[in-house]
């Protein structure tokens, strides 16, 4: 039996409350910290690289499911660096400033969707894979947001050259 800790409802709550969290951030217009680099996003990647690792020394994972879990988390890499292509970035009073829009947020749902939608397939291909792409959502997060971060702090240095550019709007 499965207890609520290692649930994989409890993984999902949990990953749809740190989306959601980050989706209504992303909405406010925010400073960007340039000299913080990726530490965050390290760390957070560090602790589902754990979390999976935990998972897969007690379940046999099969290869399709294997092979759908990595294709979600290069589609995350993907979707992370389109938010941060998406993102409005701009600078005022020697800030960089950025907020992300309703792109961004769907986004994120699509992303997280696609991520989460392995788990109730797996269960039909592979009873014993049910439940991993849950136990990958922190390493999934870590993975997207940094990559939106690299992809804002790549634009940040373009706006550094052409401080008179207008921002985009999406």
């Amino acid at each position: 039996m499965t207890s609520i800790t290692n649930s994989p409802y409890t993984s999902i709550a949990i990953a749809v409350l740190v989306v959601a969290f980050v989706c209504f951030r992303q909405l406010q217009t925010r400073s960007i910290r340039e000299e913080r680099g990726l530490l965050l996003y390290v760390l957070v990647f560090a602790l589902g690289v754990l979390q999976t690792i935990t998972f897969l020394q007690s379940h046999a994972i099969g290869a399709i499911v294997l092979a759908l879990v990595l294709v979600s988390l290069i589609v995350g890499l993907g979707l992370g660096a389109l938010r941060g292509r998406l993102v409005h970035l701009w600078r005022a009073d020697g800030q960089l400033l950025r907020r992300g829009n309703a792109w961004t947020v769907a986004l994120w749902i699509v992303g997280l969707a696609i991520h989460l939608g392995i788990d109730f397939v797996s269960g039909p291909l592979d009873k014993s894979a049910e439940g991993f792409a849950s136990s990958t959502l922190l390493l999934y997060i870590g993975l997207a947001l940094g990559a939106q971060r690299l992809v804002l702090l790549r634009r940040a240095k373009t706006i550094v050259e052409h401080p008179n550019e207008a921002p985009t709007e999406y």
